[in-house]
């Protein structure tokens, strides 16, 4: 038995589909899409800046793209390497490629993607984990210094 209103609903549904360039799928709507761009780090649980140069801190960035690859820099020295994440999250970062290293924040973004197993954005931030234990949280932008400990914050 068919509803009265279900060939018309149906119709309205596929017709409005008509002529529109973009269409949202729920891939499209994943954190695999959400974390593309540039991120700066905002919490490293125990990372603390070194005292010279810390001043370099705004400057570290994770930039992920959707090519599969990510590059940044840990405040001077210019990183990158590979990663994999999927629309609910499960993430992966192969070892990073050769960088430089010359003295500043010296910011571990890199040991953070490869120690990392989980990636979420919550409330605009991208919070990264491993077995349940955050190892980095970061924002869309720059931070004068790091956060307080993740243990300090309220989640």
């Amino acid at each position: 038995m068919t509803k009265s209103w279900a060939a018309p609903l149906l119709a309205a549904v596929l017709l409005a589909g008509c002529g529109s360039e973009e269409v949202v799928t729920p891939r499209d709507a994943g954190v695999d899409r959400e974390i593309l761009g540039t991120w700066y780090p905002w919490d490293i649980p125990s990372y603390v800046p070194p005292g010279f140069d810390a001043d370099s801190f705004p400057e570290a960035t994770v930039t992920f793209k959707d090519d599969g690859t990510w590059t940044g820099s840990d405040g001077c020295n210019g990183q990158g390497g590979d990663y994999e994440i999927t629309a609910d999250g499960a993430f992966s970062a192969g070892e990073p490629g050769p960088s430089t290293r010359m003295g500043c924040a010296n910011v571990p973004n890199a040991t953070v993607l490869h120690s990392s197993t989980k990636a979420a954005v919550e409330n605009g931030m991208l919070v990264l984990s491993a077995n349940g234990t955050t190892t980095g949280r970061y924002l869309r932008e720059p931070q004068a210094s790091p956060s307080p400990s993740v243990s300090d914050v309220d989640r």
